[in-house]
C-alpha cells in the first residue's frame, strides 16, 4: 500500500475531501506523502539517523519504491527497518486522531522496546525447534585495501523493481586505494543474481586486457561468489555466464575472490545504482565523478560502520 500511495496521508486525504491541508503535520514545510512520513521528513529523518546501520547508506539514493524493497530484502536488518517505518506511521497516526506530539526519545524507546520483542521470539521459536541461536557480534566493518602488488576488483549488482531492470558497476583499486579506472553495465532485464554475476564477468575482462595479473574479486553478494568459486556451471539457470567465468579465470593469473560486506563495497554499490542512468551496455571511464570520488575517500579514511555479524564459533 505505501509504494502505491493508497494509505491516508495528508496529500490523500486532501484529495478525498477529508482535510483542506495537505502539510505535514511534524515540520508544516511539505506535503505529507507516504516517503515524506517514513523517509524525507526531518523528524523521520532523525530516527533513522539514530538507528543509522538499519538503513543502507547507498540506499539513499534510490527512488522510495526502490529504498523500500532494497532494506526490505537486507536479511540482516528488514526486521528492524519495518519496525522503524511501521513506529514512523503509527506516530504520525497518533498525532492525527489523538493529537499525541511526536517526541524522539519516545518514539526511540518504541522501536527498541519492539527489537527486542522481536529478538526474544525469535530466540525462543529457534529453542522451541532445537537449536541454539546464532550469536552476532557487533563489529565495525569497513574497505580494506588489496596487498601491494595486487589490484582490487569491487563489483556490486543493483535491480530496479519497478522497472525489472538490472545493472552493475565497479571499480579497480591499488593498494593505496586510488582508483585506477572504473565501468558500468545496463543489462536491461534480467536478475540481481545476473547482474551480479555478469557485473563480475565483465570486470574481470577489463583487468585482464588492462593487463592486471592479480587480482582479488570481493563482492557483497554471497550467492555470486559461491557459484564462482564452486563453478556449478551445470545445475542452475546462470550456467552460461558461469561457464564464461571459469574459461576467464582458468587463464594464466592469480585472481582471489572473497565475499565482503555492503559496508566495505560502498564505491562499486554506488556505481551499480548510478548504471541505470547510461544506455544498455558496458561504459568504462577513468576520470571519478564527485560521488565517487566521495566514497573513495570515505574508504581511504577508515571510516567503518558497525554491523551485527554471526558468531560462527
Amino acid at each position: 500500500m505505501a509504494t502505491h500511495e493508497r494509505l491516508l496521508t495528508n496529500k490523500e486525504r486532501e484529495k478525498r475531501k477529508l482535510t483542506t491541508c495537505n502539510l505535514c503535520n511534524h515540520c508544516n514545510e511539505e506535503e505529507e506523502t507516504i516517503e515524506h512520513i517514513l523517509r524525507k521528513c526531518k523528524k523521520a529523518k532523525s530516527i533513522w539517523e539514530t538507528f543509522q546501520n538499519k538503513e543502507s547508506t547507498v540506499s539513499r539514493s534510490l527512488n522510495f519504491t526502490d529504498w523500500l524493497l532494497h532494506n526490505i530484502k537486507c536479511d540482516e536488518t528488514a526486521t528492524e527497518f519495518g519496525i522503524i517505518c511501521w513506529q514512523l506511521w503509527k506516530q504520525r497516526n497518533e498525532e492525527v486522531m489523538e493529537g499525541c506530539a511526536f517526541m524522539k526519545e519516545s518514539v526511540t524507546a518504541k522501536i527498541k522496546a519492539w527489537f527486542n520483542i522481536v529478538n526474544q521470539a525469535q530466540a525462543n521459536q529457534q529453542k522451541t525447534a532445537g537449536f541454539v541461536p546464532k550469536k552476532r557480534t557487533p563489529c565495525d566493518v569497513g574497505w580494506e585495501p588489496p596487498e601491494e602488488g595486487w589490484i582490487q576488483l569491487q563489483s556490486d549488482g543493483s535491480f530496479h523493481a519497478q522497472s525489472g531492470k538490472a545493472a552493475a558497476g565497479g571499480l579497480f583499486r591499488d593498494h593505496l586505494g586510488r582508483c585506477l579506472g572504473a565501468y558500468v553495465c545496463n543489462f536491461g532485464r534480467c536478475s540481481i543474481t545476473a547482474a551480479e554475476l555478469r557485473g563480475s564477468l565483465e570486470g574481470l575482462r577489463i583487468a585482464w586486457k588492462a593487463g592486471y595479473r592479480k587480482i582479488v574479486l570481493h563482492s557483497d553478494s554471497t550467492t555470486a561468489i559461491n557459484i564462482i568459486k564452486h563453478r556449478n556451471d551445470d545445475v542452475h539457470r546462470h550456467g552460461s555466464t558461469a561457464r564464461h567465468l571459469s574459461f576467464i579465470l582458468d587463464r594464466q593469473w592469480e585472481v582471489r575472490v572473497s565475499h565482503v560486506y555492503r559496508e566495505a563495497n560502498y564505491a562499486a554499490d554506488y556505481l551499480a545504482n548510478k548504471a541505470h542512468d547510461f544506455d544498455f551496455g558496458t561504459h568504462h571511464f577513468n576520470v571519478c565523478d564527485r560521488d565517487l570520488i566521495r566514497w573513495i575517500n570515505h574508504d581511504v579514511m577508515g571510516i567503518s560502520h558497525e554491523r551485527a555479524i554471526i558468531n560462527m564459533n
